[in-house]
């Protein structure tokens, strides 16, 4: 019973737990994306970005291979300039040079090998291809000998097939090479071109039947040159046992028969060419710059994810050449997000008014004597000028506009009566992007110009009155206008 519930509990958890297999979180990075191409920025959404959220750079229709990409120099992509490996491929030199050394044959066909060894028939010494019966009659050779000259053509025509078939293995591997260099130079166009078949996958498909293909042909190869080394040393072996009119007559037969066997060995040594031309080595180099072609065919750059910390961002993209002996321009831009940020921090100046003021008194007097303190006309506030550190955010009624509250500390001078410094707290409303127009109100506090409280206006004094005034500290209000610039 026990084992059936906990069956039971095991199987409703499979059943009632949600999976998410293979789901993938969506990208919910914001994006700056830039055209290269048509030269166009959109970062529309990044007005809305909040603190803790994530932006990326994507730049479309550019040629990786051509331009380094950099961001805040730390989010960073340099692309070597794509080049196309050097290496020497097979040639078949050294096997044509060898064939041409032998005198010419035609078709493979049953051929008579003739050679003019006495005076009677007034000949050259060298291979003649008779079709007359008369003649083929008069000329008939021992059938030991007529068998290796039989055997002398066939292994020629082997040798022949022979390098025919490397000669198209040749031209299959270099189409195979100028397909990828047409690759890489297509690649390295501005402009969205690519070349045809030029899939790394299949180039590697096609080297690889080309590695099969040098090696069914080694073991033709062995197997034919074997054959023509055992055949030349019986051909030895016979011209040795006869006589001197005979070995005379078959002169030029052991020597064409040597001159075979070192083709053969020639062979060999453009074979070996090709191997190495189309070893793993090689196809690897020749397949490594379609798989770089392939990985940035997209030709997109993507950064990763950024984070935006709050604070005011700004982003620094610097696209320049990757290849330093093409000529191509540098393209710097500086994005900053949002377009009004959230919060600024600056600096303003302008002038105020304030309701501090100094008194004023005068000395009059009355008799040569007498003298009295009386009161001037005077103003009941004071007109100075204010320099303001100004520290301003963006109220959710203002959101994504150039309007901010701000909170402002710093100094001011009025200048109205006597020069005399202030100290100005205050909050206010500020407009624009970076230069802004500011409107402040607050409190401040300075020294104020009062009488003594040792003189009284209504009493009259013996001697002049003198240093009647003294300074007191006092505070007001005041209210500024002026010109800001946030940093």
């Amino acid at each position: 019973m026990k084992n059936i519930i906990l069956t039971a509990a095991f199987v409703a958890m499979i059943v009632f737990t949600p999976f998410d297999l293979g789901a993938r979180e969506p990208d919910t990075a914001r994006k700056i994306e830039i055209n290269f191409g048509k030269k166009t920025v959109e970062y529309k959404t990044l007005q809305e970005i909040k603190k803790g959220d994530s932006y990326r750079v994507i730049i479309s229709d550019i040629n990786l291979y051509m331009y380094n990409i950099s961001i805040y120099a730390k989010d960073t992509t340099t692309s070597p300039a794509l080049t196309f490996p050097t290496f020497s491929t097979f040639n078949l030199d050294v096997i044509n040079k060898a064939i041409e050394s032998l005198l010419p044959f035609g078709s493979v066909v049953s051929r008579a090998v003739t050679i003019a060894a006495n005076n009677e028939l007034e000949q050259t010494q060298s291979f003649q291809w008779m079709n007359e019966p008369s003649i083929l009659a008069a000329l008939y050779v021992d059938s030991s000998i007529h068998s290796f000259e039989k055997d002398y053509v066939i292994f020629r025509e082997k040798l022949d097939l022979l390098r025919d078939t490397l000669g198209m293995i040749k031209n299959d591997f270099d189409n195979i090479v100028w397909g990828v260099q047409q690759a890489v130079i297509s690649a390295q166009l501005l402009a969205n071109s690519t070349a045809p078949n030029t899939s790394p996958i299949q180039v590697m498909s096609d080297l690889t039947k080309i590695r099969v293909r040098i090696l069914h042909l080694e073991n033709s190869w062995k197997a034919s040159n074997a054959a023509a080394t055992t055949q030349l040393k019986a051909l030895k072996e016979q011209y040795g046992k006869m006589n001197v009119p005979d070995k005379a007559k078959y002169k030029t037969l052991l020597e064409e028969f040597e001159k075979l066997v070192n083709a053969y060995t020639a062979f060999n040594t453009n074979l070996g060419e090709a191997k190495v031309s189309a070893d793993a080595k090689n196809c690897s180099l020749i397949v490594a710059p379609l798989i770089s072609i392939a990985n940035n065919s997209a030709r997109t750059y993507t950064s990763f994810p950024i984070t935006y910390h709050g604070d005011n961002g700004i982003i620094k993209i610097v696209i320049t050449p990757a290849v330093k002996d093409v000529t191509l321009p540098s393209w710097r831009i500086e994005i900053r997000f949002p377009e009004y940020p959230q919060t600024y921090a600056g600096v303003s100046s302008g002038i105020f008014v304030s309701t501090l003021f100094d008194d004023a008194y005068s000395v009059k007097s009355l008799t040569d004597t007498t003298f009295e303190l009386r009161p001037e006309q005077k103003s009941r506030c004071e007109l100075g000028v204010n320099s303001l550190m100004v520290f301003g955010w963006h109220p959710l009624c203002m959101k994504n506009t150039p309007t901010y509250f701000h909170g402002a500390l710093g100094l001011g001078l009025a200048i109205s009566n006597k020069v005399s410094p202030r100290f100005m707290l205050g909050v206010g409303i500020s407009h624009g992007d970076r230069h802004k127009f500011v409107l402040t109100g607050g409190i401040l506090g300075g020294y104020v110009s009062r009488l003594s409280k040792v003189y009284f206006t209504n009493d009259t004094y013996s001697s002049k009155p003198e240093n009647f005034m003294v300074s007191k500290l006092e505070g007001g209000f005041f209210a500024s206008v002026g010109y800001a610039f946030a940093f």
